[in-house]
């Protein structure tokens, strides 16, 4: 940011039915000074009666009722916030679960039980465009995806070794400079070979990135 720039703050709108979880990510959303809750509430009709236009909604869909009303609300949400990213901040942690909520529109997934920096981290990089996957979840995102909504399998894209390691790390919730890290590649050299893996396997997300790496058998590692 250039010396003097003023930060534009993250809007965000922040729905959870148990006040005192809410006022616990409240408090962790509110330390950070590009972050603004606009709405905090336990109420999918008061955040709707509201005159707001938040950047990120980070909701729990337990708050409203079982794992299917739970994604009922997410899409509703995404209907009436069109151009709002969906953070899913839960307890629920089946693969099963993660794809469901994906498919109607989540952005970023989080488990109640990571650190507030990866919520912080998953509203940041969601805002700027990106999906965001705990890191934990990566391995077990999507593996039940095809039987569950009869997706047809990702075409493997005669991926080099080299594009097949990269894409195991980057499946397992890495970001580009993450893996260049771990790989000891430089970011952009990251960058490039991304762009070519879902070129090579015509897709266009994280979601189907792991699924990809799923049906590979990249995400097996020997015991």
């Amino acid at each position: 940011m250039i010396w003097g720039e003023k930060l534009t703050a993250i809007k965000i709108l922040l729905l959870d039915s148990e006040p005192l979880i809410r006022e616990g990510i409240l408090a962790v959303l509110s330390r950070e000074e590009d972050l603004d809750v606009q709405c905090a509430t336990g109420s999918i009709e008061e955040a709707l009666q509201r005159s707001i236009n938040p950047d990120v909604i980070v909701i729990d869909p337990l708050a409203f009722g079982d794992r299917t009303t739970g994604a009922r609300s997410v899409a509703e949400l995404c209907g009436n916030f069109p151009k709002t990213k969906v953070v899913v901040l839960t307890h629920m942690d089946a693969p099963e679960d993660v794809a469901l909520l994906f498919s109607k529109g989540a952005h970023g997934y989080v488990l109640k039980s990571a650190l507030s920096a990866e919520l912080i981290d998953a509203v940041r990089r969601v805002a700027g465009g990106s999906e965001y996957l705990q890191p934990s979840l990566g391995t077990a995102l999507l593996k039940a995806t095809q039987n569950l909504y009869g997706l047809q399998p990702v075409p493997s894209g005669d991926l080099t070794p080299k594009e097949e390691e990269v894409l195991r790390v980057l499946a397992m919730g890495h970001t580009n400079a993450e893996a260049a890290a771990i790989l000891s590649y430089a970011v952009r050299t990251i960058e490039g070979y991304r762009a070519r893996i879902m070129r090579k396997l015509g897709v266009d997300n994280r979601a189907e990135l792991v699924r990809a790496a799923s049906e590979m058998n990249l995400l097996s590692f020997p015991s």
